[in-house]
């Protein structure tokens, strides 16, 4: 069915609305990123000086705001397309049956929801994986959040159809074609016709008269993910009866078997929505500050236990220097504000371990990356360990150098503490090693 001008000039202001939501959300995501980091890291180390446990307790629960906060900026990142890794191939039903298998558990004793789900095996789509599973969770997340309290059942459905003459949420039309499918059906309250026009935008919730439900985001970052991925949503509700979501995901034809690849990429990349992750703390070191710096004084000469620190944000920079060297002994931390800074410093102190900020002024990380590539090739001189820090994937070149060499990593900001001082240990270990 050929689409009228108007539709067509229709679907063109969808899509610039969407892109422009996307930036918006790129550049709140970006600052906020850097507000929250201070506040997500210094608890951990404040929590190894304080004298007793009511102030312990009043910093936990100021890294219990920060963790809330930092939920809603990797909502906004992921609205924005940040943090997410190519498309693969992998098995939908695969995934899927361990994304319920983790709401299962999560829901062990509780008799007022119910899981069904048939899912039909190996339904092979080209994706980004990151994008499926944060898809799938929102769209589980609210069918049980709508059934919670007065029971009832979630029913998920994965298949293959042929979809001719269909449309999507607002009225996009969904290209004819071979496609496998997603469901997710609720027996719950249902959403009225007016929030289900808005069901889309960012912020508004279906559940308004629920009190503690989400900020609305969820349903937003599935949307902009799944176009972003040739990928459509659809949304039927009747007020008291219920609502079914379903996605489409256009069918690989001929691709090759779908590994357990899948299942690690669930686990690896994106955090389940149901699971609240744990904070680990760090363990103090033993020493006192002054030790500390006295022993870092002697290593100074030391290029093995030194790290640069690149970020054009000094509060972040400070705080990672801070980290690093209250966790690991004898380090000696170094900072630098743009990526040029960074490689003229490299040049007088060939750093074994730089911790880089992805986009800055001058020179960004990217730049610097290559650029101290080449100057380590053209002197003959070993590749320093490069972690790049940022809430954004990298370009293809970037990502593929990185994915070349294991001794570089790409960290997602916030950075937590006890994860930056584990990487930058092992890389410094290994370097002494060499």
């Amino acid at each position: 069915m050929k689409r009228t001008l108007p539709e067509q000039l229709g679907s063109l202001v969808d899509e610039k609305v969407r892109v422009a939501i996307e930036h918006f959300a790129e550049r709140i995501a970006h600052d906020f990123n850097n507000i929250i980091t201070p506040l997500v890291a210094y608890p951990d180390i404040l929590m190894t000086m304080l004298p007793d446990e009511k102030c312990a307790d009043m910093v936990r629960a100021i890294q219990e705001s920060a963790e809330r906060a930092l939920s809603v900026t990797r909502e906004l990142a992921a609205l924005a397309g940040g943090g997410m890794n190519e498309a693969r191939q992998f098995d939908m039903s695969l995934v899927a049956a361990e994304a319920i298998a983790t709401v299962r558990q999560q829901l062990a004793g509780s008799d007022q929801v119910v899981i069904e789900d048939v899912l039909e095996p190996n339904l092979c789509i080209a994706t980004q994986a990151e994008v499926f599973v944060r898809a799938f969770e929102a769209l589980l997340a609210n069918a049980i959040e709508a059934v919670s309290g007065s029971g009832g059942t979630v029913s998920i459905h994965a298949q293959s159809m042929r979809v001719v003459d269909t449309t999507g949420v607002g009225g996009e039309r969904i290209p004819d074609g071979d496609y496998h499918i997603l469901s997710v059906t609720d027996t719950g309250c249902g959403i009225s016709a007016a929030d289900l026009r808005l069901i889309i935008e960012p912020f508004v919730s279906g559940f308004v008269d629920k009190p503690g439900c989400g900020a609305g985001l969820g349903l937003s970052v599935a949307y902009c993910g799944l176009r972003r991925n040739n990928a459509y949503l659809q949304i039927f509700s009747t007020l008291g009866e219920g609502t079914r979501a379903v996605m489409y995901f256009p069918a690989v034809k001929g691709g090759k078997k779908p590994s357990a690849a899948a299942a690690e990429m669930h686990t690896k990349h994106t955090p389940s929505a149901f699971v609240k992750s744990k904070q680990v703390v760090v363990a103090s070191s033993g020493q006192t500050q002054a030790s500390t710096a006295q022993n870092n004084l002697s290593f100074a000469q030391d290029t093995s236990r030194r790290v640069l620190v690149v970020d054009d944000e000094s509060s972040i920079s400070n705080l990672f220097k801070m980290i690093l060297e209250n966790f690991i002994p004898a380090v000696v931390v170094d900072c630098a504000e743009n990526g040029l800074e960074a490689l003229e410093k490299f040049k007088d102190v060939r750093y074994p371990v730089l911790v880089m900020d992805l986009h800055m002024p001058v020179m960004d990380g990217q730049a610097a990356f290559f650029e101290i590539e080449k100057y380590c090739t053209e002197h003959g001189f070993e590749m320093p360990a490069i972690i790049l820090c940022t809430g954004y994937a990298p370009q293809a070149p970037l990502r593929h150098a990185i994915e070349a060499q294991e001794r570089h990593v790409l960290l997602n900001k916030p950075v937590q503490s006890d994860l930056l001082v584990k990487v930058v240990r092992e890389r410094l270990e290994c370097s002494l090693a060499v």
